[in-house]
């Protein structure tokens, strides 16, 4: 599944579908002349990746893991010197033999300017059950 939206405020926040207890593990990277600031919470409070970034080169990539502590799971992408982010969102999820859920893989992508490359911020996040 994928869908594309267009933040116009830094509160805007993506919603993402991962469940309660399940092991995250991102990657996110910036190839932006723009400063970019994003953070990923959970309903809770709970702050996982909270950066601030400004590169064009992406090297080194931020890496981080986490059991997911509340019940939904949101991501922030704040540009202040850009007026709109285009962001593109792909899921994919994959299924035991019982067809039940097991992993989760979300890909973000964002643009700050009007190039349509999609290749200023780049965020990963694969999710998958913690214990079973």
């Amino acid at each position: 599944m994928e869908s594309k939206m267009t933040l116009r405020d830094c509160r805007d926040a993506i919603e993402l579908d991962v469940p309660r207890g399940y092991f995250i593990c991102w990657n996110f990277t910036t190839q932006a002349q723009n400063k970019v600031r994003i953070k990923l919470y959970d309903n809770r409070g709970r702050v996982y990746m909270e950066e601030t970034r400004q590169s064009r080169k992406p090297l080194p990539v931020i890496s981080g893991s986490d059991y997911m502590a509340g019940d939904k799971l949101f991501v922030t992408i704040d540009v202040p010197t850009s007026k709109e982010v285009h962001v593109w969102r792909g899921t994919s999820e994959m299924k035991n033999q019982s067809g039940q859920i097991v992993a989760r893989s979300i890909v973000i992508l964002a643009e700050d300017e009007d190039d349509d490359d999609f290749n200023d911020v780049q965020l990963n996040i694969t999710a998958f059950r913690g214990e079973g």
